[in-house]
């Protein structure tokens, strides 16, 4: 997307790596003070990351009528 302006592979490649860094940075920077402040630590976020991911569950299969067994039959 970027050939379109000019700019080579590699710097484009470079470019997102360094954008990426940058948000990571940015998120940290603001994130840690915000964390200290509601008095959370990396233990509380790891717990409730853990406790909101998905869990799979089993279908309970419904008892069958007497009417469902006999049809079967």
């Amino acid at each position: 997307m970027l050939s379109a302006y000019g700019v080579n592979h590699t710097d484009g490649l470079a470019y997102g790596i360094i954008l990426q860094a940058v948000e990571i940075a940015t998120a940290l920077a603001m994130g840690m003070p915000a964390l200290v402040a509601e008095g959370m630590t990396w233990k509380d976020l790891r717990l409730r990351a853990m406790h909101t991911s998905p869990v799979e569950l089993a279908v309970a299969q419904r008892p069958r009528k007497s009417s469902e067994a006999e049809a079967e039959a």
